[in-house]
């Protein structure tokens, strides 16, 4: 019998884990669950709590694509992940009035892509007014 290195585990089922390689082992239960893959787009001005976003971010695996913009996978259990996303945020990342957090997904039901602000509201874009249309007139003769 080897003593140190090795854990003893009572009673315990272990058709219930899924095998992932060198790291513990994961409950089926949730290894199978599904997921929605997610991108945020975030906006949380200077003194924004960017060390919570970012602690969400790495445990979700997250993939940069730009400034203020990551994709990753989303475990979803109930109807309205988007509640459980933005309760998940919340829980490590505190959150401004002044923060904007947005998310863009596909639509399983519909297959469009939606987005929608979990937090804050949308503003002037920063390049309105940069294209000088020119309106033509038309004589119109009666």
């Amino acid at each position: 019998m080897q003593i140190f290195g090795t854990i003893f585990f009572v009673g315990l089922d272990f058709s219930l884990f899924e095998k992932r390689g060198r790291g513990l082992p994961l409950l089926k239960k949730y290894s199978k669950m599904e997921k929605k893959t997610v991108f945020l787009s975030y906006d949380l001005g200077f003194k924004g709590d960017y060390p919570g976003l970012y602690t969400f971010l790495d445990k979700h695996e997250a993939k940069e694509c730009g400034n203020g913009l990551a994709v990753f996978e989303f475990p979803i259990s109930e109807d309205d992940f988007i509640s459980e996303l933005k309760n998940e945020i919340e829980s490590v990342a505190h959150l401004e009035k002044s923060d904007r957090l947005y998310i863009i997904w596909r639509d399983e039901t519909t297959g469009k892509v939606k987005g929608k602000f979990l937090q804050g509201n949308r503003t002037r874009a920063p390049w309105e007014g940069y294209a000088h249309v020119s309106s033509i007139l038309e004589d119109v003769v009666q």
